[in-house]
């Protein structure tokens, strides 16, 4: 468990780790969030869903995912709460939305699951940053878009490594009936805008 004062970090190193209980790593003022790997597994017994929790709750409280930036270094972990979406360098997010608050311009995000925007939300990507996701799962778009889109600035990068027929459909943005899409700036690589049926969408 890593909180409190002081305790800016957790390193663990040259160790397999079993455990009845988590890693907790609460959030310190100064460092965030942090944990070093450095290669080590990490078993947790008892039955326990995760491995390693990272919670912005505290003591005895129900786990809370920061809002912030999570330092994970060394290795990737599995069975870690919160399921991260995004991350930028080092830090993982536990929502894309919160990953591209903290961008700043140049850098770049990736995704690690793919974004949907629902019916009745917009998503303004207006930064001069680059948004990157790469997967091999069949018929899996980058972006599904239910609601509205703008794309003014950022650069949209999609990889799909699938080599099956569904391939063929794969998009950058799929774009669901009734929702809208406006790309004023920025470029979208790769992949094109892929739509479900009627939609709106303005090009500029």
């Amino acid at each position: 468990r890593a909180d409190g004062d002081g305790a800016r970090s957790l390193p663990v190193t040259n160790s397999k780790i079993t455990a009845a209980q988590p890693i907790v790593v609460r959030r310190n003022t100064v460092a965030g969030y942090q944990l070093a790997l450095n290669g080590n597994t990490l078993t947790c017994s008892e039955g326990n869903q995760y491995d390693v929790i990272f919670t912005a709750g505290e003591d005895d409280a129900a786990y809370v995912a920061p809002a912030v930036g999570v330092k994970l270094t060394g290795a990737e972990a599995e069975n870690v709460f919160p399921a991260f979406a995004a991350k930028i360098g080092d830090l993982y997010y536990a929502t894309f939305e919160a990953a591209y608050a903290a961008a700043e311009a140049g850098q770049t995000i990736e995704l690690l699951k793919p974004v949907v925007v629902a019916a009745g939300e917009t998503l303004t990507l207006d930064k001069a940053v680059t948004i990157k996701y790469t997967s091999n799962v069949p018929g899996e778009d980058m972006f599904t878009n239910r609601g509205t889109m703008v794309v003014d600035g950022a650069t949209l990068v999609y990889t799909n490594t699938d080599t099956t027929a569904s391939n063929v459909t794969v998009s950058t943005i799929s774009c669901e009936p009734g929702s809208v899409l406006n790309v004023t700036g920025g470029t979208i690589e790769n992949k094109t805008v892929y739509s479900t049926g009627s939609y709106a969408y303005a090009i500029d």
